[in-house]
C-alpha cells in the first residue's frame, strides 16, 4: 500500500500466513531480512528502531506530500489523522532487547 511503512504490513502479513499456511509462514520467518522482524514481535512485541526511525521518516515526507497534493479539507484532516495515528502506534511499541 503506497504511504503506508512496511513494518505493520510484514506483521499482518505474518499472523495471516501462520494461521492460514504454515509453508509461507516459514518463508517469512526464514527471510534475512523480514525474518528477524517477525521474529522480534512474536517474542517481544518490539519493532526495532531502525524500522521505526525509516517508517517515521516516510510517513513524514510522504505523507506530508500526500496531504499538500490533496484538495479537500476533510481529506487533508483525515490523511494527517490516519497518519499520526500510525506513527504514534509505531512510537508506542518497544525495541527488542539487544542481544
Amino acid at each position: 500500500m503506497p504511504l503506508l511503512p512496511t513494518t505493520p504490513l510484514v506483521i499482518l502479513a505474518a499472523a495471516c500466513f501462520a494461521r492460514s499456511s504454515p509453508r509461507m509462514d516459514q518463508r517469512l520467518l526464514d527471510n534475512r531480512v523480514f525474518g528477524p522482524l517477525i521474529v522480534d514481535w512474536n517474542e517481544h512485541r518490539a519493532i526495532p528502531m531502525r524500522a521505526k526511525v525509516l517508517a517515521v521518516t516516510m510517513i513524514t515526507v510522504f505523507g506530508g506530500l500526500a496531504i499538500v497534493l490533496v484538495d479537500p479539507a476533510w481529506a487533508k484532516l483525515a490523511l494527517g489523522a490516519l497518519f499520526l495515528s500510525v506513527i504514534a502506534w509505531l512510537l508506542t511499541r518497544p525495541s527488542p532487547p539487544m542481544a
